[in-house]
């Protein structure tokens, strides 16, 4: 995972599948907080700070996550 990437991003786990663009990667002990933009639909443009356990996986991926 690497800035500038586009991840599958869900904010539950059978929430819908959302394209992001990885903004910035905040490493800490055990964790790890991911600030995203949301690339598609009517979050378009938004920005977020979430878990990083809610990225899935590369978006390229997302037909066999999906």
């Amino acid at each position: 995972m690497e800035v500038g990437d586009e991840y599958i991003y869900r904010a539950k786990d059978f929430a819908p599948s959302q394209r992001v663009r990885i903004l910035g990667i905040e490493r800490r002990k055990t964790t790890s907080r991911v600030d995203i933009e949301f690339l598609d639909g009517q979050a378009r443009g938004t920005k977020e700070n979430v878990p990083g356990n809610r990225l899935r996986g590369p978006w390229a991926q997302v037909d066999e996550f999906d």
